[in-house]
């Protein structure tokens, strides 16, 4: 049976980006802070697996002619809720399904945070600087996106710049609003990370974000980035704030450490019980 209007109805009522697991054989579930609970009472065979994958598919611009591979991805958006992303892997023969939902509202800075002067602190050394990097690191690639797209909104509410996102699954959907804002997403728009960099680059961009990196990751452009004077925000889960800085930020970091009017700093997430983060911030904000 085709479960997929009962998972996006339930997806469009959660707060924030909220996503949906389907394994054969079992409830489907959503992931929390301790791990994963039940989203819907209702167990999936096979057969509802793959009806609810291809109903989601006939929504997205993938001609249903199309053979399904064994493994792959696409999006689809819903007016007023969000953009929808899907990503399905082979198991035994069956389909087991990854649903995402990237939504349209951008948290405030205010709203994330228990200490909003801190990150205002931090937000305004952006807003004032514009140069330099910030490494965001955590265990939660949620909340570092939610820390990210935090002060990319304040940016964007106050400075007439470019801004650019690369992600390998966009977490928000971020319009417009001073600033001028381009979305890419890996492995649909481009097929690896430096060559999205290197395209962004191609717009000349004030700001770049870069999320999720891994530490097979080889972007040689993002130090060439900081070089440059680009306000470059990086975000992992793999990699320590150390390790960022020292990856790719390269040698242009450390002469950015001796830039009196730039910004090195590592901001590590931790999430609150009830869902609010804690930053710790370390390195130099230019007073």
């Amino acid at each position: 049976m085709n479960r997929s209007g009962d998972i996006l109805n339930y997806l469009s009522k959660q707060q924030g980006p909220a996503e949906i697991i389907i394994a054969p054989n079992a409830p489907p579930v959503t992931r929390v802070l301790a791990g994963v609970e039940l989203a819907l009472n209702v167990v999936l065979d096979s057969a509802d697996a793959m009806d609810t994958l291809m109903a989601l598919r006939a929504r997205s611009a993938q001609p249903e002619t199309a053979a399904l591979p064994q493994a792959g991805s696409f999006s689809f958006g819903v007016p007023d809720v969000g953009r929808f992303r899907v990503a399905y892997v082979t198991q035994r023969g069956s389909k087991a399904v990854r649903i995402v939902r990237v939504p349209f509202t951008v948290p405030d800075i205010d709203s994330i945070s228990r200490d909003p002067r801190l990150l205002r602190r931090l937000s305004d050394a952006m807003l004032s600087r514009r140069r330099g990097v910030v490494a965001i690191c955590g265990t939660s690639a949620i909340a570092n996106s939610k820390l990210a797209y935090a002060l990319l909104r304040c940016v964007n509410d106050k400075l007439r710049a470019v801004i650019c996102v690369l992600e390998r699954s966009l977490t928000y959907l971020m319009a417009h609003g001073n600033s001028i804002v381009v979305q890419t997403e890996l492995g649909i728009e481009v097929p690896a990370l430096d060559d999205g960099v290197r395209n962004a680059f191609l717009l000349e961009p004030d700001v770049i974000f870069v999320g999720d990196l891994w530490p097979a990751d080889e972007v040689p452009s993002l130090a060439r980035a900081i070089e440059g004077g680009t306000l470059t925000v990086l975000s992992s889960v793999a990699l320590s704030g150390e390790e960022l800085l020292r990856r790719f930020a390269g040698e242009t970091g450390k002469e950015s450490a001796r830039d009196p009017n730039a910004l090195r700093l590592i901001a590590r997430v931790f999430t609150e019980n009830d869902g609010m983060l804690r930053v710790e911030l370390e390195g130099h904000i230019p007073e």
